[in-house]
């Protein structure tokens, strides 16, 4: 009788145990692969935790941006982080990005690293300083505002990362350090022809550079042009400077007139000799490298080719056969 009672109790202990064993190997097996699925989000997603974000409402903003199926899934893979990577989950502050079929393992080491997803921003070779701020102040991925117009050519142009929330003004902050240290960089190794007085100068050339020619092999070229007419003590006769001054004065976008020539302002140098008041746009570094490294010539005039490039000339008579095969190749492209 007891012999047989202790066999039972064997067998049902065996049983029990091999029982106790297939669940937790089913129960392992079913959060190993919720655990490395991957989520239903087809497209890289961003979530943004806010700062002084706890458990529960983390738990309940997973659930409802769909990466959980519920809260209590969000308490199981917590626990579950802590098992596999041996350490706890602490969830960070951020906005974080979450690629496209991502598991929940994947994302509980997103949060738990806190590396905050960068964002980009474009600020293109010769844009203008009220342009930038512009973009700034309609960029809702950032804070605060920018209230006044930074210094014409004082903002590098340049590809930006930043986390979102980013001050504004720290962001201008940031383009005129960087401007400035390209200025210093470049006139240190400026051109023994490099004709300035100072580094303001360069700056100011090299803006008016960036907007005349696009190439910039040819942009060393177009310096010499400017630097060969300041020497000679001729006016700058750029029609970009007469632009940014219509732009300034009457905040439009438009095309030069012959009639703008004639009007007296800080930026028409075709009226004015020396350099125009203030830079016209925010120069890349490569045209102040350009500016600071004029090729010598002995041009004085250039035209468009109609290609994407200029014609140069050395003699005004040259240059009006230049601007002549300039009109006729116009003429031409629109008769086809």
């Amino acid at each position: 009788m007891i012999k047989g009672l202790s066999s039972l109790f064997i067998r049902s202990f065996i049983f029990l145990s091999l029982l106790a064993i297939l669940s937790a190997s089913g129960a392992f097996l079913l959060f190993n692969h919720l655990w490395h699925k991957p989520l239903s989000h087809n497209e890289d997603q961003l979530i943004d935790i806010a700062k002084g974000t706890n458990h529960i409402q983390l738990a309940k903003q997973l659930s409802r941006e769909g990466y959980v199926p519920s809260p209590w899934y969000y308490t199981a893979f917590r626990f579950g982080f802590s098992i596999v990577e041996q350490e706890s989950f602490t969830p960070k502050a951020g906005e974080f990005l979450v690629p496209a079929r991502a598991s929940i393992a994947d994302l509980f080491a997103i949060i738990d690293k806190g590396i905050s997803h960068q964002h980009r921003l474009a600020v293109i070779e010769g844009v203008s300083a009220r342009d930038v701020v512009i973009m700034l102040n309609k960029d809702k991925r950032m804070t605060g505002a920018i209230l006044r117009i930074p210094q014409e050519g004082t903002l590098a142009p340049d590809t930006y990362f930043f986390v979102k929330g980013t001050n504004r003004a720290d962001m201008i902050a940031r383009m005129q350090a960087r401007q400035e240290l390209i200025l210093a960089e470049e006139w240190a190794n400026r051109g023994a022809n490099a004709s300035y007085d100072t580094p303001e100068e360069a700056l100011i050339m090299a803006s008016i550079i960036e907007k005349e020619s696009g190439l910039a092999q040819e942009q060393p070229l177009v310096a010499s042009v400017f630097l060969n007419r300041i020497a000679e003590n001729m006016r700058l006769q750029s029609d970009a400077t007469v632009l940014y001054g219509i732009i300034e004065e009457e905040g439009a976008h438009r095309q030069v007139l012959k009639s703008d020539l004639e009007k007296d302002s800080p930026w028409n140098t075709y009226r004015r000799k020396g350099y125009p008041a203030s830079a016209i746009g925010n120069p890349s570094r490569g045209a102040i490298k350009a500016a600071l490294n004029p090729m010598p010539s002995q041009y004085f005039y250039f035209v468009a080719d109609g290609q994407g490039g200029h014609k140069f000339a050395k003699t005004y008579q040259e240059h009006k056969k230049n601007v002549r095969a300039y009109r006729r190749a116009l003429a031409n492209q629109k008769q086809e």
